[in-house]
C-alpha cells in the first residue's frame, strides 16, 4: 500500500470497513473483539482523527472529572489514566475490568465503535482540527515513532495523506461518521481552533467557577503540558517507543503552523483534495488560519 523506502521500520497497513489501520491493530484481533465491549453510562470517551488535539482534550476532561486535580510529574502517565481503546496494550479486556468512571481514548471512526455506545448513555467528545495543521503534526509524529520511523519528505507524506494511505484515513470520512452519530446521540464535536471557547464543562455537567475554569486553562496550556512528564510522552524515548532525535510528542500546539510547510503547489493539491472530499453538511475549518 505504501513505499517501504519511506520508512526505517517495517510497517503494514490494512483497509478495514473503509478505513486504514496499522498492522499491529489488525493483527492483534482487537477489532473483532470490539463488538463485545460494553460502554457504561459514566464513561467519558475522547475520540479524534490522529494529531487533532486529543491529548489536550484528554487532560482537560481528566481535570474536570477529578475535582480539578492537576497532574504532575508524579502522576500516572496519561495513557494509563486514559487508555487507548483499540490499541493492543493494555487491551480492551483490561479496560473492561476497570472500576468506577472510565476515561477512554479512541481514534476509531464512529461506524466501528462498539455498538453498546448507542444505548449506554456514555459521554463522547470528538476533537477535530484544520486538516492542514493535522497533516503537519502527523508528519512529525510518524517521524518520532520508532515503530514507524518515517524518513520521507513532508511532500511525500502529504501525498500519502491525500491518497488515504495513513492510519485512520480517509480524514473526511472519519469526520463524517461523527457528524452522523451526532444526529442521534449526545455527542460533542469541537475544533482545535475553537477549543478555548468551547464549554466542555457544560457538556460533562461539571459546575466550575470562573476562577476554577481559569485554573484548568492554565494547567492545560501547551507550556504547562509540555513540561509535565505525565502528559508529554517523553517517557516513550526511555522505553524505545520514540526516536530521541526527532523532536517531541507535544511539539508546538499552535494554529496555522501549516504555513511553514505548504508550498503553493502543495496548497493547490490540498485544495483540490479538500473541494472533492469535504462534505457540505459538516463544519468548515478556518482554512486561512
Amino acid at each position: 500500500m505504501v513505499d517501504d523506502n519511506l520508512f526505517k521500520s517495517r510497517i503494514s497497513l490494512y483497509r478495514y470497513k473503509g478505513f486504514i489501520f496499522p498492522g499491529e491493530i489488525i493483527l492483534s484481533g482487537i477489532l473483532q473483539e470490539l463488538p463485545k465491549f460494553q460502554f457504561r453510562e459514566n464513561d467519558v470517551i475522547v475520540a479524534s482523527f490522529p494529531k487533532s488535539g486529543t491529548t489536550w482534550v484528554q487532560e482537560i476532561v481528566y481535570m474536570l472529572t477529578h475535582n480539578l486535580e492537576k497532574s504532575d510529574d508524579s502522576s500516572e502517565v496519561l495513557e494509563t489514566r486514559f487508555p487507548y481503546l483499540e490499541y493492543p496494550y493494555p487491551g480492551i479486556k483490561s479496560i473492561a475490568k476497570q472500576k468506577g468512571q472510565r476515561h477512554i481514548k479512541t481514534h476509531l471512526p464512529a461506524t466501528i465503535l462498539p455498538p453498546s455506545f448507542v444505548s449506554s448513555g456514555a459521554k463522547l467528545i470528538y476533537i477535530t482540527r484544520n486538516p492542514k495543521d493535522t497533516i503537519v503534526s502527523y508528519w512529525h509524529f510518524v517521524r518520532l515513532l520508532s515503530t514507524v520511523s518515517f524518513i520521507g519528505s513532508f511532500r511525500e507524506f502529504l501525498q500519502l495523506f491525500l491518497s488515504d494511505k495513513v492510519p485512520y484515513g480517509p480524514f473526511y470520512d472519519h469526520l463524517r461518521t461523527y457528524f452522523d452519530l451526532q444526529k442521534t446521540q449526545n455527542v460533542l464535536i469541537i475544533t482545535y481552533e475553537d477549543l478555548k471557547e468551547n464549554p466542555i464543562q457544560y457538556y460533562l455537567q461539571v459546575p466550575v467557577t470562573d476562577s476554577e475554569a481559569f485554573d484548568v486553562a492554565v494547567a492545560t496550556t501547551f507550556r504547562s503540558m509540555s513540561e509535565n512528564k505525565s502528559v508529554n510522552y517523553e517517557h516513550w524515548k526511555d522505553i524505545g517507543f520514540a526516536n530521541k532525535n526527532e523532536g517531541k510528542f507535544l511539539r508546538k500546539g499552535v494554529v496555522g503552523d501549516w504555513k511553514n510547510y505548504f508550498t503553493p503547489e502543495m496548497l493547490k493539491d490540498f485544495e483540490s483534495w479538500r473541494i472533492k472530499n469535504e462534505p457540505d453538511e459538516i463544519c468548515k475549518f478556518k482554512n486561512n488560519l
